[in-house]
């Protein structure tokens, strides 16, 4: 399941929407999906914070004027919403990233993930 830009993906009925699922015990798990937000008027951080122990996969994207960026050129504060999340959650780069920058992307998630690590 995933948090789409829409009706059903605004915070309060997407978070009454996981409630239900798990209250009927369904095995689904959660994509977080960074970027959506935005485009619903919603802020990333504070659905993070709402949603932060359903999320078994985490679709990061970093966003500026409703238009993807690369990472830090936007609004997203994907750091802290990386460093928060569980050691085991799959973390993917959801955005068209040219082919010169993939590995500079990819970079910046490794390096903050290892420095995290570190730093315990």
């Amino acid at each position: 399941m995933e948090n789409q830009p829409n009706e059903n993906g605004v915070l309060a009925t997407f978070k009454a929407g996981i409630k239900r699922l798990k209250d009927q015990q369904m095995p689904l798990g959660y994509t977080f999906d960074s970027g959506n937000w935005y485009w619903i008027n919603e802020m990333p951080s504070e659905a993070f914070k709402a949603l932060k122990d359903d999320i078994s996969v985490f679709h990061l994207k970093d966003i500026k004027d409703k238009t993807t960026v690369m990472l830090g050129h936007g609004a997203t504060d994907w750091q802290t919403l990386v460093k928060q999340l569980n050691s085991d959650t799959p973390i993917f780069l959801e955005y068209d990233i040219p082919d010169q920058n993939l590995m500079s992307e990819i970079d910046k998630v490794n390096q903050l993930l290892f420095d995290s690590v570190k730093s315990l």
